[in-house]
């Protein structure tokens, strides 16, 4: 019971334990509970099982309990909805927000990166106070591309391999690098180096590469949107890699458990949209200087027809009805004034996958397909002759594969083993490699994953990632790929607690937040363009030296 205070005593209420005994029983209890707890804490164990932390909880006693005795809980897994009100108050974020009110934040913060040694005057990035202000209080490291060496024997024109440290006649993404310096001279007119980036649900809604296709094309220009899918694969998906339209296509998707269609022609891209009837309609705009437009369709006995209108007015048809059933391509020119675009079906059957924009000016297209649920397996699933054809007539120059999180989930969940993870990440490499051989390509780790205890309220660290991370270097070594690892250069191991703290993680610890997608975007461009740097500085000492 509880006694108010007498005239006499402090403004203070006096807590009566009626019982002696429980009094004593209860004091026990309390004190051995805290003895564990910071006992644990001091003993060298997981940080996950050290409570420290949840003494100064509310309830401390069920908010250790839940921690120690519950079982680590499995995170949704990366193709179940988010919660639809988060999702949908994470598309307006609020990039000004200060760090500093959520986490200290020292001073001098920035990316550390290292410093090129060319002579002449760099490009300087634009200003980023965003990922200045999170830099140091997230420990980011824009870590370098692993380049592995193509051609090692000696040569009048040579590089020094990063990876072995031996002298090399030409690193991974040389090719691509040379491009972009045809580009940046302004001399080779219409020239495009073009990106097709492979990845699961962080690039879906084209958050990450949103960021690097920004950077990059600030410093060597846009050559237009690059290959848009029809409509958007959910409601949460941003709208500038698609088209939007009536309500009337039928969407069929790669990784759906089962499919509407029992078939694989989803291109290259992973999905296809069936209008149902007449007159359904996609529009797409702004088009911006795109004005070359390649429409990527399934040709079929039953197919029907569809009209191309640039500003309302019709400037092409197609007739996808077909003796036999394959994906196909047509090419159309738009006027120079073109603002927007419309596909229109004239008949029913109509199938997409999607259409490709560029312009009539140098620079870069990158191309985002990311698919909610995709594994390196997944990708294998496309009819792979026309997955190889069509993506031939894209002619990628560099193909990015930004996988791992969901193999690594199915490793933690039995259901795949790192021998398997890796024959379809180097089946995958291959066949895309097939479409255009003289391709360079990229390998990107995933993020960090983790399971939860008590809540959410312990977050620990998934071992099954960095053994992804392991089998996804050495495949890049082997097919000849270049690596960068974004699990270190969000922090590494623990890393991700630091971002939940910060405010940049969804609820479900498994996509960033627009403004935590920025970040990683940030640092993957930066990473891709100090290569670039250090590759043309090389290349100019060695035509300067004669070596």
């Amino acid at each position: 019971m509880v006694s108010p205070p007498s005239a006499n005593a402090p403004s203070v209420y006096t807590v009566i334990v009626s019982s002696p005994e429980r009094s004593s029983a209860t004091g026990v209890t309390l004190a051995s509970f805290y003895v564990v707890a910071i006992g644990l804490s001091l003993l060298p164990v997981p940080s996950w099982l050290q409570p420290t932390e949840l003494l100064s909880e509310d309830d401390p006693i069920q908010a250790i309990a839940e921690v120690l005795l519950s079982k680590p809980e499995s995170i949704p897994l990366p193709d179940q909805q988010v919660d639809q009100q988060q999702a949908e108050g994470d598309l307006f974020p609020n990039d000004n927000e200060d760090p500093s009110a959520v986490l200290a934040v020292g001073e001098n913060a920035g990316v550390h990166t290292r410093t090129l040694g060319r002579t002449e005057t760099p490009w300087v990035m634009p200003p980023r106070p965003q990922l200045d202000r999170y830099a140091e209080l997230l420990g980011l490291m824009a870590s370098p591309l692993e380049r592995p060496c193509l051609r090692p024997r000696r040569s009048r024109r040579r590089e020094r391999s990063p990876v072995t440290g031996k002298s090399c006649e030409r690193l991974s993404m040389s090719r691509f690098f040379e491009r972009l310096r045809k580009i940046e001279s302004g001399t080779h007119e219409n020239l495009v180096a073009r990106v097709v980036h492979f990845g699961d649900s962080l690039i879906a809604s084209d958050k990450i590469s949103d960021m690097v296709r920004k950077r990059l094309q600030e410093r060597f220009g846009s050559g237009g949107k690059g290959f848009l899918m029809a409509k958007r694969l959910n409601q949460l998906q941003k709208g500038q890699r698609s088209g939007r339209g009536s309500d009337g296509w039928e969407l069929d998707i790669m990784t759906a458990p089962i499919h509407r269609l029992d078939d694989r022609h989803f291109g290259f891209s992973g999905a296809s949209f069936t209008a149902k009837k007449r007159r359904e309609m996609l529009l797409f705009e702004p088009i911006g200087a795109s004005r070359f437009v390649d429409i990527f369709y399934l040709s079929q006995p039953k197919g029907g027809r569809l009209t191309l209108l640039a500003d309302d007015v019709a400037v092409g048809r197609l007739n996808t009805k077909s003796a036999n059933v394959q994906a196909q391509v047509e090419h159309f020119v738009l006027p120079e004034t073109t603002k927007k675009l419309e596909l229109r079906s004239e008949s029913a059957n109509v199938r997409l996958y999607g259409m490709s924009l560029e312009a009539k000016r140098a620079g870069i297209v990158w191309t985002t397909l990311g698919l909610p649920g995709a594994t390196s397996d997944v990708w294998l699933r496309p009819n792979k002759e026309e997955f190889v054809r069509l993506l031939s007539r894209h002619r990628p120059h560099l193909a990015v594969f930004m996988l791992g999180g969901n193999d690594g989930l199915m490793l933690s969940k039995k259901k795949t083993t790192l021998r398997a993870i890796e024959k379809s990440t180097r089946r995958l490499v291959g066949r895309v490699r097939e479409a255009y051989p003289r391709m360079d390509c990229l390998l990107v780790s995933p993020l960090e994953a983790v399971r939860a205890k008590g809540g959410g309220r312990r977050l620990i660290p998934k071992p099954e990632v960095p053994k992804v991370i392991e089998i996804q270097r050495r495949v890049a070594r082997k097919e000849g790929c270049a690596f960068w690892d974004m699990y270190t250069s969000m922090g590494g191991k623990g890393s991700l607690k630091k971002w939940v703290k910060a405010r940049l993680m969804l609820a479900d610890f498994i996509h960033p937040k627009s403004r935590g997608s920025n970040l990683l975007g940030e640092i993957m461009a930066e990473a891709i363009m100090t290569a670039y740097d250090e590759h043309i500085t090389r290349d100019d000492a060695q035509t300067a030296t004669g070596g």
